[in-house]
């Protein structure tokens, strides 16, 4: 029996192993599209939050609100990650803690000044 690509079928024994390498490859791309569900709910429920918040009346100054806004974007999205132990934001190192903050900050710089300026 011929042995290689396009040769037919694997032998069984090689069966669970590749079954379990193409499971894994799709819950791989399940998993990163979960992830960026997750970011962009997070995003939204934030500027949502910021948004009703801003038309109750509650306006701080344009660059302590962008602070605010990132903060609480970073919170809605490592919250779950410490909650779902993935990981444990109080052994992260400062240079993961900057890596985290910048995006957040640059998020919150953006949506708090549309939201402002609405």
């Amino acid at each position: 029996m011929p042995v290689g690509p396009g040769a037919g079928p694997a032998p069984a024994p090689d069966l669970p192993p590749a079954v379990l390498r193409r499971h894994a490859a799709v819950l791989e791309i399940a998993d990163a599209a979960l992830a960026m569900a997750t970011a962009a709910a997070a995003g939204v429920g934030t500027g949502a939050i910021v948004s009703l918040l801003h038309r109750a009346g509650v306006r701080p100054h344009a660059w302590l609100g962008a602070v605010l806004t990132g903060g609480l974007a970073m919170t809605l999205t490592d919250a779950p990650i410490a909650g779902l132990d993935i990981s444990d934001p109080r052994t992260w190192w400062a240079a993961d803690w900057t890596a985290d903050a910048i995006p957040h900050l640059g998020y919150g710089l953006v949506t708090y000044s549309v939201i402002a300026s609405a």
